[in-house]
């Protein structure tokens, strides 16, 4: 564990592309490759260690999903949407109040499959939003920068699905997150 943390802790560090991000998901890819999913991610700035702890510019690059992929050669490099002077989250629904957050990165037969969280605010506190459903993005392993479907996944329960997925040797198995705050 000390390892990968040094590896992020240093990509991080280096104003390479990725600087930070939540929800990680890792999965294996073809070639030797690793795939790191994040939902909101801070992008491209040089995080320093400040007399108050560590510090990063208010103005740093913000989108709400990104991918890092480990090399087979070590190397990490970022994915997102948009250019590099302007970012976009790699994944975003069609309506602009809404975003995805991402769930547990898998690749299952020959396709890499992210399970998407479809949120939207809902108010105007930093934390007023609520859950909009659950789709499925399906990539190429060898084009990661789009996917090549996002299929919305149906339910009437409100249910966050893919909060963490099980291959099994059978069956898959995708587990899900129903409720709000405390009652989840």
């Amino acid at each position: 564990v000390y390892c990968l943390n040094a590896m992020l802790d240093g990509y991080g560090d280096s104003a390479a592309g990725w600087s930070g991000g939540d929800s990680t998901w890792t999965t294996p890819l073809p070639g030797d490759r690793e795939l790191f999913a994040f939902s909101d991610t801070f992008l491209a700035v040089t995080v320093t260690a400040a007399a108050h702890g560590a510090g990063r510019p208010g103005d740093a690059p913000f989108v709400h999903n990104s991918f890092v992929v480990r090399g087979g050669d070590g190397r990490l490099s970022t994915i997102v949407g948009g250019r590099p002077d302007a970012p976009e989250s790699l994944l975003a629904p069609a309506d602009p109040g809404s975003w995805y957050w991402l769930g547990a990165a898998t690749y299952l037969g020959g396709a890499l499959q992210v399970p998407v969280g479809k949120w939207r605010a809902d108010g105007a506190g930093p934390f007023d939003w609520e859950f909009a459903g659950s789709s499925v993005a399906r990539f190429d392993p060898d084009d990661l920068a789009r996917p090549t479907s996002v299929t919305r996944l149906g339910d009437s329960r409100g249910i966050q699905w893919g909060q963490w997925v099980a291959p099994g040797p059978e069956h898959t198995y995708v587990y899900g997150v129903a409720g709000r705050g405390a009652g989840r």
